[in-house]
Order: C-alpha cells, then sequence, then structure tokens
C-alpha cells in the first residue's frame, strides 16, 4: 500500500525573511536559479518536506499492532509513504489505519489524499520501480533499464559534459542506485 499527502505541506511556511532563498544566482557558471516549487504552492525546500515525511514515517514507524508489536515497516520519500506488511489478521488494515493517524497527527486533519493510497497488491510500482513481495523481487521497467544505458552511453562518449548536465545524468539514475546498492555511493 502506498500513500501520500494532499495539501497538508501549506502548513509549512517560509517566513517573509527566508523567501529569498527561493531564487540565487551562481558567479562560477554564471547562473540565475529559481527554485519552481514556490510556483506550484510548495512553501518549502525539498528538504523541508523530507524531514515532515521522515516524522511521519517515524510515528508511523514506532505503532505498534497485536501481532507486530515493534512497529510497521515502511519506506518513505520526501512526502510518500510505503508500507510492507503480512496479509494475517488484520496486519494491512492496521498499518493503513497507522499511517493515517501519523499523517493527521504531523500534518493536520487534511493531510491525507484518498486518491494517492493505492489497494493493498503483492505487486506495486513504487518511484518508477516495480516491487514484487511474492517473487521477492525489485526490477526497474525495461523503458527505464533502455533510457538509462542510452544515458550512460551518451555520457561515455561524449568529449565533456557541463555540471547541469552531469546533475542531470545522476538525478535519471536514481532508480539504479536504488536497485543497485554500490551505486548509492555515487548519486
Amino acid at each position: 500500500m502506498a500513500g501520500d499527502v494532499a495539501s497538508a505541506y501549506r502548513n509549512t511556511y517560509t517566513h517573509s525573511a527566508y523567501v529569498h532563498m527561493f531564487a540565487g544566482f551562481t558567479t562560477e557558471d554564471n547562473t540565475i536559479i529559481i527554485d519552481m516549487s514556490a510556483a506550484f504552492g510548495w512553501t518549502g525546500s525539498a528538504g523541508t518536506y523530507s524531514v515532515l515525511g521522515g516524522a511521519v514515517a517515524f510515528n508511523h514507524g514506532s505503532t505498534g499492532s497485536g501481532p507486530r508489536p515493534r512497529g510497521f515497516y515502511n519506506y518513505h520519500w520526501v512526502g510518500g509513504h510505503i508500507n510492507v506488511a503480512s496479509s494475517t489478521v488484520t496486519q494491512c488494515e492496521d498499518a493503513e489505519r497507522s499511517l493515517r493517524f501519523a499523517l493527521t497527527t504531523v500534518m493536520g486533519p487534511s493531510a491525507v489524499n484518498d486518491r494517492k493510497f493505492t489497494a493493498w497488491s503483492t505487486q506495486q510500482k513504487v518511484l518508477g520501480l516495480i516491487f514484487d513481495t511474492t517473487a521477492g523481487t525489485v526490477a526497474m521497467p525495461t523503458k527505464e533499464v533502455v533510457k538509462a544505458r542510452s544515458l550512460i552511453a551518451h555520457a561515455f562518449h561524449s568529449q565533456a559534459l557541463s555540471r547541469s548536465e552531469f546533475r542531470s545524468l545522476l538525478g535519471s539514475l536514481r532508480h539504479v542506485a536504488t536497485c543497485v546498492r554500490p551505486a548509492q555511493a555515487f548519486v
């Protein structure tokens, strides 16, 4: 099961003294940077959302139930939360209830986005990866593998890469780092 927040981040206000942090200038690249998250109603940095997501994950992961007294396993990425639970007794329902409670506790009563909650399944596509708990596998879709190979080949055969091209390449390969643990040191 996966869940996400709705408009809860509107509660993470940016103080007027820090609004200037949505834009900046780097002299070495002679570039102006504008954080477009402000245009989408985000009121803080991705780090702010990650901290709040971490608070939800901690609250949810610390909540136990009868068959699982040490808490639920959940993975979070910024504002998205992934639950893994065995389908015994009321384990799945307890995990979902705990996540909804944690979201509401940390971010308020309108934090739960029901449209983003997926049904329980042994196979889920999460963060662009296909998780199959029956087979015990995590796989990248073929389309993503082809794209990653193409990006790497282009970078390998280039005479030079700009800093922005390099950063874009690393961002595009986050799926590889998720699947291949040794690659995490490079991303």
